[in-house]
């Protein structure tokens, strides 16, 4: 899940943002993996895995 926000966002909008995201990702927990990137089709690299590419 991602969350963006800036100087100006209050901590309460920023876990707002993530409940949001939170609900969306378990309303679509059915949703095969390899579906999903498949649907993406994301750019890929062999230098790194993209299931662990978090920040």
């Amino acid at each position: 899940m991602r969350a963006e926000f800036d100087l100006h966002t209050t901590f309460s909008e920023l876990l707002q943002q993530v409940k949001q995201a939170a609900l969306q990702a378990q309303a679509h927990q059915e949703l095969p993996f390899e579906q999903l990137v498949e649907a993406l089709q994301p750019q890929r690299s062999l230098s790194h895995s993209p299931l662990f590419q978090v920040m």
